[in-house]
């Protein structure tokens, strides 16, 4: 089962995937 760690490291990686993904879309 997931820890609270491991939710707040998952929920980081995501923020950061959807940054590159809009930087992407932005140029």
């Amino acid at each position: 089962e997931k820890t609270f760690e491991d939710l707040k490291m998952l929920k980081t990686q995501i923020e950061k995937d959807i940054t590159h993904i809009r930087d992407i879309m932005n140029d």
